[in-house]
């Protein structure tokens, strides 16, 4: 059951109040958003092979015990996506609020951890382990943000839609691209909570074409090569010419004075990521597969990447006429290219400035989950989060001893909280209102 609402006149006095409310409930409430995020990194969900399940009732008893009535839908076995409403009382815009995603990467060799890479222990105002950032925090985050509107008894005027999915990591088959299918996702506008800055939107992100090449020979006995056709060979040759490709466009979110923040790449990139091929070592190999990912600036297209290797083929193929391959395009998606002056951005900027800091704009060589929304629903998202880099002011994520500061995230969960009233409004907001309407209702 949700909360009563705040009286139907909400003046700007009023609003105002109501922020101070919620940021002092999530200031009062540090000892517990820490918990749940200690809680969080100590379900091991590493995918492959996932393993979410218990990490994810965990997240859907935290979302009943405010009242909401969680789903969990699978695409896998023990693999399920949370989805929850907390319905809005009026007729405000709906967000779309992925909290974050359940699975992790593999933590790597345990003894470059400083502190186990599952335990969540707290050191020096920092909390470690495997999903620390990436993307345990914006969960713990937003269940805080939301915790502190239902305790607030703050009644929206539009829904949020909150979001925990898996498989983020490997493709999102099981995940998000599962629940856009079922037709389970709405909003006007969404947030992907991530790893950033807190004064920092993130409105861009790198597109993906992952690929693989069979490139064919002709097998012989090794004794006499020059009957055969070595496909390793050939294929030495396709890798050379992959990684020589010249990339024209430029990224126009390239932000050259923001290199402590590791900026988006300037151009769109290749990088051949496997060679296999062979078998025993007395015949020439007929069959090398190269693997790889092509990734996209967000002013490039899937095609346009594509037509890409393509044209790599046909001029290996004019320079030997012998030369035979086959392009399999194992997962592509367009980059996130959202305008700077979208409804979106200019809500994420009211909600830093409710912080106290000054919004900056900046996009990512990294993808999300955002683009398989933004690409099926046209549903406009931006990245918001905090948490990047590590004591040592280094990139964290994916690497030994991940870690956020304590500080980080608590001020991630205050700019979601903000975020949800911009976004979503305030029953009655918009209607007139006296001048020091009354403040009484707002209980935390």
């Amino acid at each position: 059951m949700i909360p009563s609402s705040i009286s139907p006149h909400a003046s700007q006095l009023h609003k105002e109040a109501i922020k101070r409310a919620i940021l002092e409930h999530i200031e009062r409430s540090e000892d517990r958003i820490v918990g749940t995020l200690q809680q969080l990194i100590r379900y091991p969900t590493v995918n492959p092979p996932g393993n979410e399940r218990e990490h994810q009732e965990f997240v859907a008893a935290e979302l009943r015990a405010l009242g909401l009535e969680p789903r969990l839908v699978e695409a896998e076995p023990d693999r399920p996506n949370v989805i929850a409403v907390l319905p809005g009382g009026g007729t405000g815009p709906a967000l779309l609020q992925y909290a974050g995603h359940a699975d992790v990467v593999p933590p790597g060799d345990p003894t470059e951890w400083r502190y186990p890479p599952f335990g969540g222990e707290v050191h020096d105002g920092w909390i470690w382990g495997r999903g620390a950032v990436d993307h345990k925090a914006p969960i713990a985050a937003s269940l805080a943000a939301v915790k502190a509107i239902v305790d607030c008894r703050i009644q929206l005027a539009g829904d949020i839609v909150f979001l925990v999915p898996v498989d983020e990591e490997l493709g999102s088959r099981a995940g998000t691209r599962c629940l856009i299918k079922k037709g389970l996702l709405y909003g006007d506008m969404g947030i992907y909570g991530s790893a950033g800055f807190l004064d920092q939107i993130l409105i861009s992100c790198n597109g993906t074409l992952t690929f693989e090449i069979t490139v064919y020979g002709g097998a012989s006995h090794t004794g006499y090569p020059d009957s055969g056709i070595s496909a390793i060979e050939r294929a030495r040759r396709l890798v050379l010419a992959l990684q020589t490709m010249a990339f024209d466009k430029v990224n126009p979110f390239w932000s050259p004075e923001h290199t402590d923040r590791l900026s988006p790449t300037r151009t769109g990139s290749l990088t051949v990521t496997s060679i296999n091929g062979g078998g025993p070592f007395n015949i020439v190999p007929s069959r090398c597969v190269v693997q790889g990912s092509r990734r996209l600036i967000p002013t490039e297209t899937v095609a346009e990447a594509q037509s890409q290797i393509e044209d790599v083929l046909a001029s290996l193929a004019n320079a030997d006429s012998g030369f035979v391959a086959e392009l399999n395009v194992i997962d592509a998606v367009n980059g996130l290219n959202i305008p700077p002056d979208a409804p979106v951005v200019r809500v994420v900027q009211a909600a830093v400035r409710d912080l106290g800091l000054e919004p900056t704009l900046g996009g990512s060589s990294g993808g999300f989950d955002a683009r398989w929304i933004v690409d099926a629903l046209g549903i406009p998202m931006v990245s918001y989060g905090a948490g990047r880099n590590g004591p040592d002011g280094k990139l964290c994520i994916h690497a030994p001893n991940e870690c956020i500061s304590i500080e980080n995230l608590v001020g991630m969960a205050k700019g979601f909280a903000m975020i949800m009233l911009h976004a979503c409004g305030i029953v009655g907001e918009s209607q007139p209102s006296t001048q020091g309407a009354d403040i009484s209702s707002i209980v935390c």
